[in-house]
């Protein structure tokens, strides 16, 4: 199995409470959850990455293995971020390097274009979900796009506010997102 567990779609802000709420689900047993940000043109988690609050031991030594890498990361709570280079091929490479070395169930976020260095990396990808409003336009058609690339992709609407502001500390998924991420991580940990 790809140690990158799924990949989530979407624009950056919508994308990044259940990134870290499935890499926190998915990190349990390891003690700290991993996530690969790639944010072509979007700008990638640059705060989140500037001003991590206090991180658990298990993401404290993650981040410092994935800092040896040359890749630059940040933990917060029990959650690693793990901000990969704006060019795909370098992040493509970047993210099956960190995945590798850490050894943990990953999740890929990708808030951008997906470049074809990106579609050969979805390959070895099991579960991909949208996050999007499901009735937005554009949501029917990016599913279907996902439909036409052999997935079969779950669609997961924006966080609820305090929920995400709640992962975002790294320290815990709510329940509301921990249920909605089931279905898709489910015999994945």
């Amino acid at each position: 199995m790809s140690l990158i567990a799924c990949a989530l779609l979407g624009r950056r802000p919508a994308v990044e409470p259940w990134a870290a709420a499935a890499a926190l689900m998915l990190g349990r047993e390891a003690g700290a959850g991993v996530v690969l940000w790639w944010a072509c043109r979007q700008g990638g988690p640059a705060a989140a990455l500037a001003a991590p609050s206090p991180a658990r031991g298990a993401a404290a030594a993650m981040a410092a293995r994935v800092a040896a890498l040359g890749v630059e990361s940040a933990a917060r709570g029990r959650l690693v971020r793990v901000l990969l280079p704006e060019d795909d091929v370098a992040a493509g490479a970047a993210a099956e390097r960190v995945a590798g070395a850490l050894g943990v169930p990953c999740v890929l976020a990708m808030a951008g274009v997906r470049e074809e260095a990106f579609e050969r990396l979805l390959d070895a990808v099991p579960r991909v979900a949208l996050v999007s409003d499901p009735d937005a336009p554009l949501a029917a058609l990016a599913l279907d796009g996902l439909v036409d690339g052999g997935f079969a992709p779950h669609c997961l609407p924006p966080a609820p506010p305090g929920a995400a502001l709640l992962v975002r500390s790294g320290l815990l998924a709510p329940a509301p997102l921990r249920r909605r991420l089931g279905p898709l991580l489910e015999g994945l940990a």
